[in-house]
């Protein structure tokens, strides 16, 4: 009975459960999970299992921000979980959690409520019986975890973001629309060039391509093809990152036209000339779009039906040509693998810094084993579901190795459809002359500069909930007072917290809510943490603005 009472404290969905839905019963597996030797932050066992718990308490205890979490899709499990000598110690563990699937037709969106409620790096999926549904289940819990650890990490550092952004789009005045050019190239075939180590293949075919296809790149595919005199019809960039800038500095494209993200690393307008294109994507958060609103841009949306696993500069290419009426769109060195055990084409230097990842055995085109990454593999996944959400359009993989794609025919670069010779060049160049941005500098400095107000108008509330909780250190009481709550309803009617807070409020209070656990006693050291983590970001904030 106590653990029934535990159970209907913690976790009340799940005791009505038990008490109204029919089950069957199901033995409890006592047999032992193998443990994982790395450090990880969540452990993830696939059925309740007390031997797994008592074989990680000690891993639990050294550090109190680790998570076990027991996946189940068996009521008649719990109900004999229940039983078991330690259930009450389970369930009253503020580090162990219990989650529950009791619809086989909903596992995806189970796993994507667990991967959002648990974004984290380093993660195990473990069971003491390895089914096909245990080994799909781990696949899609990494798959999904990489994503979330990726969106909880953007909100977390969302003010480096802002650093980047907040000088792109002093840039806006002079850049061309890059969503404006929608249809400007139909039926022109594209060629959408990625790095990977198979387009060293294709490179004496592509230069003989100019006036036949749009050439697009980004990233180290702009490197990789300058590197080799051959200058892309567009480039894109969109990575924040220093490593964006090290692409451009080691290529020679010094006047290809650029479609640029506002969240791209600003530095990289450093080491070119050419006219670029401001590129609205969404990925610069909420203030891309709280600007672009108040700027009344109204910018076309670039061609939809891609998956949230769609992370990278190859994609936006996709998008991107479709969006400029282009047909067919060719998939080119998109090997998303390490075909031939390399990791680019020739004329892209490897960043030796980068983080060793832990590689899969796939099948390449061809039927032959090769590694790749989970990314990687996500990656060609989101491609493929792009292909089949917009089947009036027609792409063709013509990559010469790699993982490839389902739905898109392999097909190699000389057999690709493609147009008469043209003056493609030309065609670019009155595009962009014809769609100029219409934007001005005065008018992007007023809206940044009433968002700089409206974090000064944040400090002064955050200030009041600081002061508050000063007041009432050490009292017994709770320290969420009126007042707190005041300053924080008035900092939720603001655009700095729209634009800013919201976002980074996401990832930061569940840390906070992890580390202090949220008990009566530790209640004020969590409100206090999370205004003055409130007052360090707005400070950062008030900077990029200013």
């Amino acid at each position: 009975m106590v653990k029934a009472a535990l159970l209907e404290e913690r976790y009340p969905n799940l005791s009505f459960l038990l008490r109204v839905h029919p089950f069957k019963p199901c033995p409890l597996s006592d047999k032992s999970v193998d443990l994982p030797k790395q450090d990880l932050e969540a452990i993830y066992v696939y059925g309740l299992n007390e031997t797994a718990y008592l074989s990680l308490k000690t891993w639990l205890l050294e550090n109190p921000e680790r998570e076990l979490i027991f996946l189940e899709e068996n009521l008649g499990a719990l109900d004999a979980f229940l039983e078991t000598e330690h259930a009450g110690e389970i369930i009253n563990h503020p580090q162990v959690h219990l989650r529950f699937n009791l619809d086989n037709k909903r596992l995806t969106p189970f796993l994507e409520e667990c991967a959002e409620s648990f974004p984290f790096e380093k993660i195990a999926v473990l069971s003491s019986e390895k089914t096909s549904r245990f080994y799909r289940i781990r696949l899609k819990l990494h798959r999904l975890t990489t994503i979330q650890h990726a969106l909880f990490l953007e909100r977390y550092y969302y003010h480096h973001l802002v650093k980047n952004l907040v000088p792109n789009f002093r840039r806006m005045d002079t850049s061309f629309d890059g969503n404006g050019l929608k249809g400007q190239f139909k039926n022109v075939p594209a060629i959408i060039c990625g790095a990977g180590p198979s387009l060293s293949n294709d490179i004496t075919a592509l230069r003989t391509l100019d006036d036949r296809a749009l050439i697009i790149a980004g990233g180290s595919a702009i490197t990789a093809l300058s590197n080799h005199n051959i200058r892309p019809h567009f480039g894109i960039a969109i990575d924040p990152n220093e490593e964006e800038v090290a692409r451009f500095e080691n290529s020679r494209a010094f006047e290809m036209p650029l479609f640029y993200a506002p969240r791209v690393h600003p530095k990289i307008f450093d080491t070119f000339n050419g006219p670029h294109g401001y590129l609205s994507t969404g990925t610069g958060g909420p203030l891309e779009k709280w600007l672009e609103e108040k700027l009344g841009l109204g910018q076309t949306p670039l061609q939809q039906g891609f998956s949230i696993e769609a992370l990278s500069v190859t994609t936006t290419a996709i998008e991107l040509a479709a969006t400029l009426g282009c047909s067919p769109i060719i998939l080119l060195g998109v090997d998303l693998a390490f075909t031939e055990g390399k990791t680019y084409a020739s004329g892209v230097i490897a960043d030796p810094t980068a983080p060793q990842e832990k590689t899969l055995k796939r099948k390449d085109i061809y039927g032959k084993p090769v590694n790749t990454l989970i990314k990687w593999v996500m990656e060609s996944s989101a491609i493929a579901t792009f292909a089949k959400n917009t089947p009036h359009l027609q792409l063709i993989n013509a990559t010469s190795g790699g993982l490839g794609f389902t739905n898109i025919p392999n097909m190699p670069l000389a057999q690709c459809p493609l147009s008469p010779p043209t003056d493609l060049r030309s065609k670019v160049h009155e595009a962009i002359q014809t769609h100029p941005l219409q934007v001005s500098a005065d008018e992007v400095s007023t809206h940044l500069d009433i968002l700089r107000a409206s974090l000064l108008e944040a400090r002064g509330y955050i200030q009041i909930a600081l002061d508050e909780l000063e007041r009432i250190k050490g009292e017994d009481r709770d320290p969420e007072t009126g007042k707190v709550i005041f300053a924080q309803m008035e900092l939720e009617t603001l655009d700095a917290y729209t634009c800013f807070l919201e976002g980074a409020a996401q990832s930061f209070i569940p840390l906070l809510m992890r580390k202090f656990r949220t008990s009566t006693e530790n209640k004020w050291a969590f409100l206090f943490s999370k205004w003055k983590a409130y007052e360090s970001l707005v400070g950062t904030l008030v900077s990029c603005l200013t």
